[in-house]
């Protein structure tokens, strides 16, 4: 354990036990204590400020998140996300979590996020963000399933509820869009399809079942990886020039991260069409604008608050319950080969 989780450790506790009920001691004096430096206690801060265990007031400090310090905070009344700490740094899921949350306040719920594994899943709502399960998590779930209130938010979990976006959809819809615009060579820059099961296996199989019912349409894929291998590889000029090889003339490359898009657009010299995945920010201010798939966060926030409703009021909701995803047209559908 590093000594910044000590330090969280060590705060946690106090908050607990109530030794710290309101105002935690000031950034120097947490240096002085803990005899560590300033970046030291700014990141346990911020690690707690993610927990939602505290939260900073400009000016005047940093406190106890109120329902923790007054107890009124409990398991009847709060929804439990766990969650890798990464994925709160992601623009999805900030836009997931920040809908969601504002949803389940209006009904006197609250969010607590958990990036350790719970050790007790009983009598709780359980978000698990992704494929978060530890393997203590998945032996409570196999042995009493069907006690346990759990939604599953982009993976599925047999047997529980699942809210996913609909990618397999979204890789149908961009394909079709390309084919619709005369395109029948169509390059694909993937990710991590070597993790069976994922969602950017999900986009390729929508594109591949557009493609069946479309002979004249022609595929290439290439599989971007962190590590270059023999199946794949780690840049984007790398990839162009494998989808070049394996299909020489194609006129559209659909990238599954808007990043791979960006890349594309501003790197190389290539021309034809480009769309992204994610629908993020910075699409419109891209020169041509990037067209992207939304996967719509607030209608997956929407989805995830009305089966914990459905919870509360006594039902267990199960099977997967698909957001759709939404092709937005813009200038980069437009670039001619």
């Amino acid at each position: 354990m590093s000594i910044g989780q000590e330090i969280c450790k060590i705060l946690c506790d106090r908050i607990g036990n109530g030794a710290i009920r309101n105002r935690l001691p000031s950034q120097a004096e947490l240096m002085e204590e803990f005899h560590v430096s300033s970046g030291t206690v700014k990141l346990a801060l911020e690690r707690l400020k993610q927990q939602r265990v505290i939260y900073g007031v400009r000016g005047k400090g940093t406190f106890v998140v109120p329902t923790l310090r007054t107890g009124r905070k409990t398991r009847k009344n709060t929804v439990f996300v766990r969650l890798a700490v990464e994925l709160l740094r992601h623009p999805f899921y900030i836009a997931f979590l920040t809908a969601l949350d504002k949803l389940l306040a209006k009904e006197g719920l609250s969010l607590e996020f958990k990036v350790q594994p719970m050790q007790n899943l009983a009598g709780s709502v359980v978000i698990f963000l992704e494929s978060r399960l530890s393997e203590g998590e998945r032996l409570q779930i196999e042995r009493d399933p069907d006690s346990l209130q759990l939604i599953a938010v982009n993976f599925n979990l047999p047997g529980h509820a699942s809210v996913m976006c609909g990618n397999e959809q979204g890789g149908y819809a961009v394909t079709e869009e390309l084919y619709k615009r005369e395109h029948r060579k169509i390059g694909i820059i993937a990710k991590d399809l070597s993790v069976k099961g994922c969602f950017f296996e999900e986009r390729l199989n929508g594109c591949f079942r557009f493609a069946e019912g479309h002979p004249d349409l022609k595929i290439a894929v290439a599989d971007m990886e962190e590590q270059k291998t023999e199946e794949g590889v780690n840049n984007i000029e790398d990839a162009l020039s494998l989808l070049y090889g394996k299909l020489p003339g194609l006129t559209a490359i659909f990238a599954f991260t808007d990043i791979f898009a960006m890349d594309i657009l501003y790197r190389t010299k290539r021309p034809g069409a480009v769309v992204g995945y994610g629908n993020s920010a910075f699409c419109n201010f891209q020169h041509p604008a990037l067209a992207s798939v939304d996967e719509q966060p607030e209608l997956l926030a929407e989805k995830t608050a009305e089966l914990i409703l459905r919870f509360r009021k006594g039902e267990r909701p199960e099977g997967k319950h698909i957001v759709p995803s939404v092709l937005i047209s813009r200038a980069s559908l437009e670039i001619q080969p």
